[in-house]
């Protein structure tokens, strides 16, 4: 099978936690199981400091890329999204106010650089609120997308407390990735009035198309 992976941390070339350690070490046994891997992180400027540009192939605008223990590490770059001192929040510990428009990038970029590639995935792998949006689009917007239609998702929750809950009003962020307005509903993006993108991927496919056509509708 081609199975994506997309994390927005993976070790040994970025970690905060325990995702890190999963994320760097779940390809390397799929594909020594047998399966076609790609790996997409972030371009942070931490991996930067480690792993300089000539030690990645294929410079580019969008991306670096390096094949590693038989998978392949995709870097997707940013730097005005991803070229800073923290990976989610400054060294005083105080969130990126734009975390939701960073992350959302990064999903997007992703899954449009594994048709750029022609990597058609018969699984996408998603890893905590930061990739869940990549899960939303391919079961939203891209469903109808021939690239994506037979792509299977897996969402895995490594940090329940972490939702990526962000305020309502900032809806126009995810609108911009395709995502109609009809899914901020309680049953689906919506939770206490904000968009919650860890509720999103688990519920969406669930009931999406049932509650699209009933809400369009309206």
């Amino acid at each position: 099978m081609n199975i994506a992976m997309v994390s927005s941390e993976a070790y040994p070339w970025v970690k905060s936690g325990g995702l890190g350690d999963v994320c760097g070490a779940m390809p390397k046994y799929l594909a020594a199981a047998g399966h076609k891997v790609k790996l997409f992180v972030p371009w942070y400027k931490q991996i930067s400091e480690k792993y300089s540009e000539e030690t990645v192939a294929g410079p580019s605008e969008r991306y670096y890329s390096i094949e590693t223990n038989g998978f392949e590490v995709v870097f997707v770059k940013n730097n005005a999204f991803f070229w800073r001192e923290g990976i989610y929040s400054s060294y005083k510990g105080e969130d990126y106010s734009d975390n939701l428009d960073r992350f959302a990038f990064f999903c997007e970029r992703s899954l449009w650089l594994m048709k750029e590639m022609d990597f058609q995935p018969d699984i996408v792998h998603c890893h905590d609120w930061q990739t869940a949006l990549a899960v939303i689009m391919i079961k939203t917007s891209l469903r109808q997308n021939p690239f994506f239609e037979k792509t299977k998702t897996v969402f895995t929750i490594h940090n329940i407390a972490f939702q990526g809950a962000f305020s309502g009003h900032d809806f126009g962020i995810i609108e911009q990735r395709g995502i109609n307005r009809c899914f901020y509903n309680m049953h689906e993006l919506e939770h206490y009035g904000k968009i919650n993108l860890m509720k999103g991927a688990i519920f969406l496919p669930i009931s999406s198309t049932q509650s699209a056509q009933t809400m369009l509708k309206k």
